[in-house]
């Protein structure tokens, strides 16, 4: 068996502080670089270590169960024994996904893929290639989790929306948006900021024409200033009943509210930014 140890030490280093970065990404764990280089160290010292040790499958695979538990624990301080164990889970569900990543490469590169799981290296595979590869399978996996982990924070102050004027009766799903601070002085409404086809859906007739002398909606401009500081104003309307639906069951009716057109565009997951006044604060 050849075994190359600068190879060893190359694949398992880079390949540790991949999977235990990952873990401390997606758990937002409170780690630092030096504990994720030192779990990573501990892999690695013990992958170029346990080829000489004559022992049996059994105890190895103790071994490797013993050395995952002190890897995660030098990652970071965990608050409880919850997070420490889900970290763990997290920790060998990334290994059997890199370990498949580098397989699936091998494959491609060569048919023997024997020769990375006997640590039997041949100077025709690229390493390098193969690091480079499972960085960028990393850094997909570690794009989604924080995906993830934002929608289940967005997801919280989601609330499904049922608006209605004479010309449509919609339903949508506002967003709950602390920073919405647009109010109506004069009439003492709040105003719920919805996209352009939303609105104008809403009110078709002001799509060509607006304060004119009918005046079919209220339709007026509420002045606003933006985080940069900029003044501008906003085309409000008013609708015949507005109602939002609260994760209890409990619907919120607000016999008025404004309508308020927003000039650019919203995220996908919501069709309108929901004032706080809504729900009493």
């Amino acid at each position: 068996m050849n075994v190359y140890v600068e190879y060893v030490i190359l694949d398992n280093f880079v390949v540790d502080l991949l999977i235990l970065y990952l873990v401390a990404r997606a758990l937002k764990l409170h780690s630092s670089k030096w504990r994720v280089v030192v779990g990573a160290l501990l892999g690695t010292v013990f992958a170029v270590v346990s080829p000489l040790l004559n022992v049996s499958v059994f105890l190895a695979v103790l071994c490797k169960i013993a050395l995952a538990l002190l890897m995660v624990a030098v990652l970071a301080e965990f608050k409880n024994a919850k997070q420490y164990f889900t970290s763990v889970l997290l920790f060998f569900s990334f290994t059997f996904l890199l370990g498949g990543a580098c397989l699936g490469v091998l494959s491609i590169l060569t048919n023997d893929v024997a020769s990375y799981v006997s640590l039997n290296y041949e100077a025709s595979v690229p390493v390098g290639l193969i690091v480079f590869v499972v960085w960028v399978y990393v850094r997909i996996i570690g794009e989604f989790a924080q995906y993830i982990y934002k929608r289940k924070e967005v997801n919280s102050f989601l609330f499904d929306c049922e608006v209605e004027t004479k010309h449509a009766k919609l339903n949508m799903v506002g967003f709950l948006d602390s920073g919405n601070h647009l109010f109506d002085d004069a009439l003492g409404l709040p105003v719920i900021v919805v996209t352009e086809k939303v609105f104008f859906a809403l009110f078709p007739e002001l799509k060509t024409q607006y304060l004119g002398n009918q005046n079919l909606y209220g339709e007026h401009f509420v002045p606003y200033s933006t985080v940069s500081g900029d003044n501008s104003k906003m085309l409000v309307a008013v609708p015949d009943s507005f109602c939002m639906y609260l994760s209890g069951g409990e619907v919120k009716h607000k016999p008025l509210v404004l309508v308020g057109l927003a000039k650019g565009k919203l995220e996908s997951c919501y069709d309108c930014l929901l004032h706080p006044a809504l729900l009493g604060f």
